[in-house]
């Protein structure tokens, strides 16, 4: 009997090296996949990161050309209402001066006749913004370039 009690005692430590050995190897198992997946996260949020920059560089690029775009049509209609006003003044200084003025107490078509036989030429109205009609005073879409409806 002392025999089947040593072999007995033998296979309960031989179970219980080998139970705190397969413990200890799950355990550096689980630390290993952990590490790894830490790994594999960090690499995946820097991927992201990196296709993040580049999306938002070629976002910058775009509206940056859109803002430097914007700024020359600004540029350009601030130059065509310069030159609209110094148009309006120069004709406001044609249409006063003395030899051309006109007197007030004859209506529109009188006006007309007058000039044509006093022999000075016929001037063309001024541009007003009234005349929204007029397809220079639409407003343009900046992406497609056609006029607005």
């Amino acid at each position: 009997m002392e025999i089947i009690n040593r072999q007995r005692a033998d296979q309960e430590q031989m179970l219980r090296a080998l139970s705190s050995e397969l413990t200890e190897e799950i355990r550096g198992e689980r630390l290993r996949f952990v590490e790894a997946m830490k790994e594999a996260t960090a690499i995946n949020v820097q991927a992201h990161v990196e296709h993040f920059k580049a999306e938002l560089g070629r976002e910058v690029t775009v509206m940056t050309q859109d803002v430097g775009r914007l700024h020359k049509e600004k540029q350009a209609i601030e130059q065509q209402i310069a030159d609209l006003f110094a148009f309006y003044s120069k004709q406001k200084q044609e249409s006063e001066a003395p030899h051309r003025r006109i007197p007030a107490r004859f209506s529109g078509d009188q006006n007309t006749q007058n000039a044509a036989a006093s022999g000075l030429p016929r001037r063309r109205p001024l541009p007003s913004p009234e005349n929204h009609d007029d397809v220079r005073f639409q407003r343009r879409d900046p992406r497609t370039k056609t006029r607005a409806e």
